[in-house]
């Protein structure tokens, strides 16, 4: 089903329904349709973007830059980079678990994987992937790491084809614990719908990790992350500004990306989101990103609610 949007972005703004004028325009014309807290902070706009998808199968590895350079984007290159807003989100796993890909994993698993599969290190490099395996410091760790992931992107793909195939063709031949351990399933059924992409490897480069429904996770700027299966729920700043470079058939922006993520390495779980209850009903979030504190009520069937809940501050948060 692929992704429905609520708001008011160009690429995709919601409708009128009795005049089919797009959302920013009916909020332009009844500028009281919003709070003066709001309006004081964001203008005449919505500044969160809504959206429920359904995933079939994996959504490109991609990552968000930040506030100023999401503007930079726009002004050098606006015909990629649609607009000049950053993208925060926080998605939700909705009728169901939902995979995906986010941040990149503990540096003692990503080294397991480079000695362990030889078709991955050799796209990798022998130089790049010796460094990794050395490296000591966090700060040293962080640098093999990028220099081992900018050198796999940028590696051509008649040798990553080659190298994807060569894995492939190897894998029925592994025992049953190596292949849990080198998350044969979970590669395949990627490797399966993207023949030949050098997105493929990044199973060895990236955290996966299954939401239960009800579960949410949070993406801060420049964390690399793809979706993988499943049903959910996304709330973001208002842009559509995305650096792709892999698992997608459209614009792969390698440079750009490689340049901007963020390379600390570590569990899955620093991206879970961690709520703090306020009273029965209530409980709040304060995500590492100033502007997007979040609030959420749990309501019984049959109960209803004569407080007036507003959403938790701290700091400049909305």
């Amino acid at each position: 089903y692929a992704e429905l949007w609520m708001g008011t972005h160009p690429s995709g703004p919601s409708l009128i329904k009795t005049s089919n004028e797009p959302l920013l325009n009916h909020l332009l014309k009844n500028v009281d349709s919003l709070g003066d807290a709001e309006k004081k902070s964001f203008g005449t706009d919505l500044p969160f973007l809504f959206k429920a998808l359904s995933v079939a199968k994996a959504l490109s590895i991609q990552a968000h830059p930040n506030k100023k350079h999401a503007e930079e984007l726009f002004a050098t290159r606006p015909d990629l980079y649609k607009d000049p807003n950053h993208k925060p989100e926080m998605v939700t796993a909705w009728l169901g678990p939902f995979e995906a890909l986010c941040g990149f994993r503990p540096i003692a698993d990503i080294k397991f994987f480079i000695q362990e599969i030889d078709e991955l290190a050799a796209v990798v490099g022998k130089a790049a992937c010796e460094a990794l395996v050395k490296a000591e410091s966090d700060s040293g760790e962080m640098q093999a790491l990028r220099e081992c992931f900018s050198a796999l992107m940028n590696s051509s793909e008649e040798s990553i084809a080659s190298a994807l195939q060569q894995f492939e063709k190897r894998i029925p031949s592994l025992s049953a614990e190596k292949k849990e351990s080198l998350q044969c399933d979970l590669f395949t059924r990627i490797a399966a719908d993207f023949p030949g992409d050098v997105g493929c490897w990044s199973v060895y480069f990236m955290n996966y990790v299954v939401l239960q429904e009800g579960e949410s996770m949070f993406l801060g700027p420049n964390v690399p992350h793809a979706y993988i299966f499943g049903d959910c729920l996304e709330c973001m700043a208002c842009s559509d500004n995305v650096v792709r470079a892999g698992l997608t058939p459209k614009f792969k922006d390698i440079d750009t990306l490689c340049s901007m993520l963020d390379y600390q390495p570590g569990p899955v779980d620093r991206f879970r989101m961690q709520w703090t209850a306020v009273d029965a009903f209530c409980q709040e979030c304060f995500p590492p990103v100033p502007d997007f504190a979040m609030a959420r009520l749990r309501l019984p069937a049959s109960a209803t609610v004569d407080q007036a809940y507003r959403l938790p501050t701290r700091s400049n948060a909305s």
